[in-house]
């Protein structure tokens, strides 16, 4: 499969362009005479990063449940969405789907290992539609899951957008002030031949080593950031490991126990509704190797282990929860749908209310780090100045 930008006319002469999925360009070329597009350019258009992101994931999942929702069967839906798909990763998903059906394989067999698309739990909730015969009403709720999921992570890279700008900024700030104004003040000083201060020595001693070596650490720091990454997505332990690490910073914990409180509940609330059984929903959670004589790692995993665990002691769901998942209010309010049998509309509830904390407390988060890191980009022009004027103060002294 290959991906081929175009430009022509239609059947009425207006002039109109685009992009294609093909085999091969006769393949593109035939489909889009068949239209009665007439091309004039034709190219391939490369993708060297062709993966699922997350919008197009919930866009994905969106246009396919207004599609089932609308009646139109299953595969005549898939080969829809494949038609005007325009993303190689995502057409090679869809052809996936459309060939395992053909072989009498359910949707859920070719999406349980598309790990990126759906977690374990969400695919479980998909299985389940599946064999209610809900899986329209099933697919609107991971659409909307997912739709959640993408504004979250919106609101997040745009508080991390002005820090990381303005540590860049600081960054490219301090290099050039260590290339080609601390060399300038070396040479001053050298000519006058008397002793520096120690934050001076230090600077001077940086300048040195940064412009001599520059080509050398500029690798090194590509060379380590690449195996970063690399671990990051090929160890689980590192990722848990760094996350601990993150979560040692308060607010960062907070933001994090919010948005796995609000996936936790908002799925646990879908597949009530779906028909799944509480202690069914609560197995989603954990990986398929996890007993409960072994310890669970993740938050989730915890709480779920936590909440089956006082289930079979016959105690309420509401009773597992820990204190520092969820606030005792949260805590009273889900035992209250418990016991009034609608704790799924609770749990629904208790989702939306989470997640327009959360908001807020992103939106207070943002206005706090922009002083800060003011704080900080100043004090470290303001070092690097006070180092460098700090000779001529001690000389001024001498003299008077």
């Amino acid at each position: 499969m290959a991906i081929y930008k175009w430009r022509g006319k239609d059947r009425f002469q207006n002039k109109i362009k685009g992009v294609i999925i093909a085999d091969n360009p006769q393949q593109a070329r035939q489909h889009l005479y068949q239209q009665g597009i007439v091309v004039h350019s034709f190219s391939r258009n490369w993708q060297l990063f062709s993966r699922l992101t997350p919008i197009l994931q919930a866009e994905f999942l969106l246009q396919f449940s207004l599609l089932l929702h609308s009646g139109i069967p299953l595969k005549q839906s898939l080969q829809l969405l494949q038609e005007n798909c325009h993303h190689q990763a995502l057409y090679q998903l869809i052809t996936r789907c459309l060939q395992n059906l053909h072989r009498g394989l359910p949707l859920s067999h070719t999406l349980q290992a598309e790990k990126n698309l759906l977690s374990h739990s969400e695919w479980q909730l998909l299985y389940s539609g599946e064999q209610s015969g809900q899986l329209a009403q099933v697919m609107q709720q991971l659409a909307d899951n997912k739709q959640k999921q993408v504004k979250l992570r919106q609101q997040i890279n745009k508080i991390l957008f002005y820090p990381i700008m303005m540590l860049t900024i600081s960054l490219l700030l301090t290099l050039f002030l260590l290339l080609f104004i601390v060399p300038t003040f070396a040479d001053l000083y050298q000519q006058q031949q008397q002793q520096l201060p120690y934050l001076t020595q230090l600077l001077l001693t940086l300048s040195q080593f940064i412009k001599n070596d520059f080509i050398f650490l500029l690798i090194a720091i590509m060379l380590l950031c690449t195996v970063i990454y690399w671990s990051y997505n090929k160890l689980p332990q590192l990722k848990i490991g760094l996350l601990k690490l993150i979560c040692l910073i308060p607010t960062i914990e907070k933001i994090y126990l919010q948005t796995q409180a609000i996936h936790f509940c908002s799925i646990l609330a879908t597949m009530l509704q779906a028909g799944i059984t509480l202690q069914q929903s609560l197995q989603t959670f954990l990986p398929s190797t996890t007993t409960f004589a072994q310890s669970p790692k993740l938050l989730l995993e915890k709480e779920a282990y936590q909440c089956l665990s006082a289930l079979q002691q016959g105690f309420r769901f509401s009773d597992g929860l820990s204190y520092g998942f969820l606030s005792q209010q949260t805590r009273q309010m889900i035992a209250i749908g418990e016991q009034s049998g609608q704790l799924d509309t609770m749990l629904h509830y208790v989702a939306n209310h989470l997640q327009q904390q959360l908001s807020n407390q992103i939106d207070l988060f943002a206005k706090l780090l922009e002083p800060i890191l003011m704080l900080v980009i100043g004090a470290i022009i303001g070092v690097i100045i006070l180092g460098m004027y700090l000779p001529i103060f001690n000389l001024g002294n001498v003299i008077l």
